[in-house]
């Protein structure tokens, strides 16, 4: 590893680790106070969104309630695992090469899992979950 990578790699850790910070302080608070943002995809069409409930599920997964969690969004896992997938892929790139892009070099598993919400989108509001 070169020495411009290994400043790469501190300035991308401790990128992540404030705005991971920042996320739990927030998700944090939201869960203390009980005021969570609304989604404007469900104010516009009284229609869930395939990520309604997340804040509320990331902020059950703080108090470590993982049942609460999925009771709040079932594919919350799915789109949790895929984000963090797309931001290794994304810090990698940036380490390695310098830029920060997410370009797939495995494009179907994005076309799986945006297949896989957009059939939770349909399921989720069909069955009123």
């Amino acid at each position: 590893m070169t020495g411009r990578q290994k400043q790469r790699l501190l300035r991308c850790a401790a990128g992540i680790a404030l705005f991971a910070a920042g996320c739990a302080g927030l998700l944090f608070l939201f869960s203390k106070t009980g005021v969570f943002w609304r989604c404007p995809f469900r104010l516009l069409t009284s229609l869930n969104c395939p990520g309604c409930g997340n804040t509320r599920a990331a902020a059950a997964l703080l108090h470590l309630q993982f049942a609460q969690s999925l009771t709040y969004n079932y594919a919350y896992p799915l789109e949790f695992l895929y984000l963090l997938h797309v931001l290794f892929q994304a810090a990698k790139r940036y380490v390695c090469e310098g830029r920060f892009s997410y370009l797939p070099q495995h494009p179907a598993l994005d076309y799986t899992v945006l297949g896989l919400l957009l059939l939770w989108w349909v399921v989720r509001n069909l069955l009123h979950i």
